[in-house]
């Protein structure tokens, strides 16, 4: 069972043989490994094989408490930490041209006017990406509460966020110290299974 951890399929049968009416008959059985821990070997390997894959596709799962002055907002996953790092920046006065500074512009979606998320659903439709394609809304915050509406257009952040875009925002904040905006790795044990 340990080799099938390790997708080596080794088996040990038994033949006996049998004459029946001037023929030879052939009984096969398998020995090891038992029969009745072969649903427990595909466990194993399902197991195993989604460990493989995690680690190769670099995925991470962090949480972050999101400190504002006195109030913590814990447990965000990185999307969620990034929605609430802009919207406080904006509701301080930063612009989102100044929060976007760094960051491709893929990752703010704007419509003109301040409108709530049906009227932003409605006018995002009609935009494209550079390639001409349709936009992908479910890839951005457009429920009523995450939209950032300012300067006479409103605006969707991404949900697409990877730990390489960390130092970036860590960048931003250290340009806007004063916002009292900073966070750090959750000490919630749940951040590591869900997001």
């Amino acid at each position: 069972m340990w080799l099938s951890e390790y997708d080596v399929d080794i088996r040990c049968v038994r033949l006996r043989p049998y004459s029946l009416n001037g023929n030879i008959l052939v009984d096969i059985q398998q020995v090891l490994p038992l029969p009745e821990a072969t649903a427990y070997q595909v466990q194993i390997k399902k197991k195993a094989a989604e460990e493989r894959q995690a680690k190769e596709s670099g995925a991470d799962w962090t949480h972050y408490d999101l400190h504002i002055g006195q109030q913590v907002i814990p447990n965000l996953g990185k999307r969620h930490l990034f929605l609430h790092v802009f919207k406080v920046l904006a509701a301080q006065g930063v612009t989102p041209q100044q929060i976007m500074q760094n960051f491709p512009d893929r990752k703010l979606l704007a419509v003109e006017g301040e409108v709530g998320a049906e009227e932003f659903r409605k006018r995002a439709a009609a935009l494209r990406t550079s390639t001409g394609n349709p936009v992908d809304l479910h890839r951005y915050f457009i429920e009523d509460g995450a939209l950032i509406a300012v300067g006479g257009r409103t605006y969707a952040v991404s949900k697409m966020w990877s730990k390489d875009w960390l130092p970036t925002l860590d960048a931003l904040l250290a340009s806007h110290q004063k916002s009292g905006i900073w966070y750090e790795r959750s000490t919630d044990d749940r951040g590591e299974l869900n997001q």
